[in-house]
């Protein structure tokens, strides 16, 4: 279940974890703010556009907000890529480094289903 899947109805927020310790919000996507765009996600990481540049070998701890659970994963990610984009956004790849085995179980069970819903619009088969 490496494979990277579209993400609609997904949103994340982005943190850095200052010298004290404290979260610091970098970048948020809800469905009312436009900071960080998920553009696909799999077991091992994700790939976002960032309003601001983002540095590679940076960790960034990771809100995931997914449709139908009502509770968010808490990840901690590590910024594998990060490419300046002619607009001034950053696409940023990143590989998750520490998750939970209950938030990988959810993260697992969403891409599932998603993967199921593909296969079937991409075989006229929908729901």
């Amino acid at each position: 279940m490496d494979e990277r899947l579209p993400t609609e109805g997904c949103f994340i927020k982005i943190f850095r974890r200052t010298s004290g310790g404290v979260l610091e919000l970098l970048f948020g996507s809800t469905p009312k703010t436009d900071l960080a765009k998920l553009v696909d996600i799999s077991l091992g990481g994700l790939q976002c556009i960032l309003k601001r540049p983002a540095k590679a070998e940076e960790r960034l701890e990771i809100e995931l907000h997914l449709p139908g659970h009502a509770t968010p994963i808490f990840t901690t990610a590590e910024v594998c890529r990060a490419e300046n984009l002619p607009s001034g956004h950053c696409r940023a790849g990143m590989r998750f480094v520490a998750m939970e085995s209950a938030a990988r179980n959810k993260l697992l069970s969403f891409l599932q289903h998603l993967s199921l819903q593909t296969f079937q619009k991409m075989h006229g088969q929908e729901e």
